[in-house]
């Protein structure tokens, strides 16, 4: 690696540790400065002791919320890549699935959650499905889009050496929809959590960050609602860096990552 890409990479890990250290900052002089009461926030130094004094119960919880946000987001990944691929293909499905799409995208999730619940039971699989509702739409358009994105000239170039739809789609549609469909795995990394905590709101959940902090708040312990909320912030952080981080490994040829190391 180079110095400049290795000093990028490290500036690039500084910064957003950097903003995390000055809101942590901010978040505790407006608690100082303003005696807000702890009730409507606490202090970010109660809350770290919370998190570290019981960690046991935040992990079992962190873990079932990760289950139903990764189930999710890859049920959600998988049904918007082959739905996208489809429509890619085929102009005519294009234009029957958009009502489809527009339709799910105005539809607020929590009202589905019920109805979900009804059919599939109060197990992960609901949550999953929840989860996957809100992340599909993200991935579906960002997937076709880069699906759709490949130029003339080279699909003129495939046409004529007679390269079959199968070749044109694994050789350069897919190469083409990747920085799209990484594009979207930033944003849903994070939606997926926020999923995640919505089907615990509606899911009949016993466990969980979600269901935890909502039973935080009705016994008054902000605490203990702040360090969910806490956890939550950090899971989404080192998803997002997790993904940017696949995203250099699997794009090093794509020029919005030349020069940036590996």
């Amino acid at each position: 690696m180079s110095a400049p890409a290795s000093m990028g990479r490290r500036a690039g890990l500084a910064a957003p540790l950097l903003a995390v250290i000055v809101l942590l900052g901010l978040w505790d002089l407006v608690t100082r400065v303003f005696h807000v009461r702890a009730i409507a926030l606490p202090k970010p130094g109660n809350v770290f002791r919370t998190i570290i004094d019981n960690p046991g119960f935040f992990a079992s919880n962190a873990r079932v919320t990760l289950a139903e946000a990764g189930v999710g987001l890859l049920l959600g990944f998988g049904a918007a890549a082959i739905v996208a691929s489809l429509m890619a293909h085929s102009p005519t499905l294009e234009r029957l699935s958009w009502p489809a799409i527009i339709v799910l995208q105005s539809t607020p999730i929590v009202v589905l959650a019920p109805i979900l619940l009804t059919w599939f039971g109060f197990g992960l699989l609901p949550k999953a499905l929840i989860v996957a509702l809100f992340v599909f739409v993200p991935f579906a358009t960002n997937i076709l889009t880069g699906l759709r994105s490949v130029s003339p000239d080279l699909l003129n170039v495939a046409a004529s050496v007679d390269a079959s739809a199968f070749e044109v789609y694994r050789r350069l549609r897919v190469p083409f929809a990747l920085a799209d469909t990484f594009a979207a795995a930033r944003i849903c990394v994070s939606l997926s959590l926020v999923g995640a905590v919505i089907s615990e709101f509606y899911g009949g959940s016993t466990s969980g960050l979600g269901y935890e902090f909502r039973r935080a708040l009705s016994r008054i312990d902000p605490n203990v609602a702040w360090g969910c909320v806490v956890i939550l912030a950090g899971f989404g952080i080192i998803g997002t860096f997790a993904v940017l981080a696949l995203e250099r490994r699997v794009l090093h040829w794509h020029p919005s990552h030349r020069g940036t190391g590996s």
